[in-house]
């Protein structure tokens, strides 16, 4: 990447792996020295920054929602001037600049983002009300059959008397484990 004073970038934080928006005020060989929108400078590799408009297009992002200090994963689904509207995973939406947004990065720390396999690990998790309340849980949720499918079963069991013995195979439900973070302030769940 050719790096430029005043270019914005998203640039590599070392200490929890995500990329973070800023802008270049110097460059020295293979580093740039580049301003955080938080206030904070760094060198960093030129390999470790990316453009804005890759991160966009490319790359896997997370907002702040309600600039409460909690990222979630987003996509960019429309542009405002300055300004981003993005769509979270869990269908909350919300128009923010480009400084409320990160790029996750390939060393970007999982024990911040996402429990750990088989029992969630030591994690602190924020609701997107803002408290840190918040309990999680697996639950075995029930999958439903659709209206058709019922009125087929009805239909073969009127015709043949030899289906009443299938009746009990097919209208078998199946279930899934869906883990659940559960906000113990406002009550908002997501999936995890």
């Amino acid at each position: 990447m050719n790096a430029n004073v005043n270019q914005e970038v998203f640039a590599l934080w070392s200490l929890d792996g995500f990329y973070y928006p800023g802008v270049i005020v110097g460059v020295q060989s293979s580093q740039a020295n580049v301003l955080f929108n938080d206030g904070f400078a760094a060198w960093v590799d030129l390999s470790e920054i990316v453009e804005p408009d890759y991160a966009l297009n490319n790359l896997q992002l997370q907002g702040n929602w309600q600039q409460l200090g909690a990222y979630y994963p987003c996509r960019p689904v429309g542009q405002l001037g300055e300004s981003l509207h993005v769509l979270y995973e869990d269908g909350g939406e919300e128009t923010i600049a480009l400084s409320q947004l990160r790029v996750v990065g390939a060393q970007a720390s999982l024990a911040t983002d996402i429990p750990t396999a088989f029992g969630m690990g030591n994690m602190s998790m924020i609701c997107k009300c803002g408290s840190d309340n918040v309990n999680v849980m697996a639950v075995a949720e029930q999958k439903s059959r659709g209206c058709l499918t019922s009125l087929i079963w009805i239909a073969l069991a009127i015709l043949t008397v030899g289906m009443i013995i299938w009746i009990p195979l097919l209208i078998k439900k199946g279930s899934r484990t869906v883990t659940y973070a559960i906000c113990q302030s406002c009550g908002r769940r997501w999936v995890v």
